[in-house]
């Protein structure tokens, strides 16, 4: 009981010592004016202060030459405000006055100046049409060869560069498809400056390529060199090439060309060798429609009369160069294997037929030539 009380009694001392504290600060300040707070300026203008507050002063304790301030209009102090004030670009970079304006005419500039790039899109276009067009380049000139067994001569060559390796070549032919390239090359085998060797090579390589630009590149080439080695280069392409594909399809009237006179030499050489099999095999077929096609015979006017055939003044200057082909034939139809030794024998009749060769002269003729290869 005595402690509650105790305790009690403080919590009253305590709340009357803190009310009169607050009483005694709100008293009323003494507000006489005391002589030595009086300040006095330099010009006799007095301001009195009490409590860190002046007091009134009259109007004329101040001079009148100090009186009177100078007066700004608003709008003057507008203008003032506007010349001065920061401006900003439109890269939001502060400049100041003519600084500023001179930055601004050369960040124009720039823009200008600078080219704008091209989307995905548009380079993807400019590719194909630069494709296009070398593929219409190369396809024209694939075509002349097929025609005529040559081209136009190519433009002479920028720089006279020397490529003496087959990685030389491999670099400047192999890496994108160029028609202009393709024919220097050509044109540098043709006058020896590239080896046989190396020329083959590379057109295999392209043939073999499986870009259809640089499959038609390797068929121009070998158009436009035929030869033993170029015939069983297409025959290989041939073999492998889908029939009515367009590399197969150009293949095949590459080698139709072979059954023209002027190639009855590469067909000879394809036949003595007697490989590759395929290439071989196709040299008998292409012999035996050129046979048809140059030893036509002139058909009697009147059959009943009993005159026999006879042969057209064409078909009688090109039979010297078909009579070579009948021992050759002949030695073909002892091949091992079965299909060439069949159509050797078809294309040794034709040929017996349209030379009017009896079997008997023909076997004559080739103990002859064997004899001739023995002594």
């Amino acid at each position: 009981m005595f402690e509650d009380n105790w305790k009690t009694w403080t919590l009253i001392a305590l709340l009357a010592c803190g009310g009169a504290f607050e009483v005694i600060k709100n008293l009323p300040l003494n507000r006489q004016t005391v002589s030595r707070d009086t300040l006095t300026d330099a010009d006799s203008g007095l301001y009195s202060v009490r409590a860190g507050q002046p007091t009134k002063v009259a109007a004329n304790s101040i001079p009148s030459d100090r009186a009177a301030a100078p007066t700004i209009s608003k709008a003057d102090l507008q203008a003032f405000i506007a010349a001065h004030a920061t401006k900003k670009t439109e890269f939001e970079h502060k400049n100041k006055g003519a600084e500023g304006k001179a930055k601004k005419k050369k960040t124009a500039k720039k823009k200008k100046a600078k080219k704008k790039k091209p989307t995905s899109i548009e380079t993807d276009v400019a590719f194909q049409s630069e494709r296009f067009k070398r593929d219409l380049d190369t396809d024209s000139a694939l075509n002349e060869v097929v025609a005529t067994g040559a081209l136009t001569p190519a433009p002479a060559q920028p720089k006279k560069e020397v490529f003496n390796t087959l990685e030389d070549w491999i670099k400047i032919l192999l890496t994108q498809p160029e028609l202009l390239a393709t024919r220097h090359f050509v044109e540098k085998y043709q006058n020896a400056k590239v080896s046989a060797e190396i020329f083959y090579k590379i057109v295999a390589l392209m043939v073999e390529d499986p870009r259809i630009e640089m499959k038609k590149l390797g068929l121009l080439a070998l158009g436009l060199t035929p030869s033993m080695l170029s015939f069983q280069v297409l025959a290989e392409v041939q073999k492998v090439e889908r029939a009515d594909s367009e590399v197969g399809v150009t293949t095949n009237e590459l080698l139709t060309r072979y059954t023209d006179v002027n190639q009855l030499r590469s067909l000879e050489q394809v036949l003595r060798q007697g490989t590759p099999v395929h290439a071989t095999l196709l040299a008998t077929q292409l012999l035996d429609q050129s046979a048809k096609r140059n030893l036509s015979v002139t058909p009697a006017a009147d059959s009943s009369s009993g005159e026999v055939a006879a042969h057209s003044p064409t078909a009688s200057a090109n039979a010297p160069l078909y009579e070579r082909f009948l021992t050759v034939l002949l030695d073909l139809t002892r091949s091992e294997d079965s299909t060439l030794a069949n159509q050797a024998g078809l294309t040794l009749s034709q040929l017996q037929n349209l030379l009017q060769k009896s079997p008997t002269k023909v076997a004559q003729q080739s103990e002859i030539d064997g004899q001739i290869k023995l002594d």
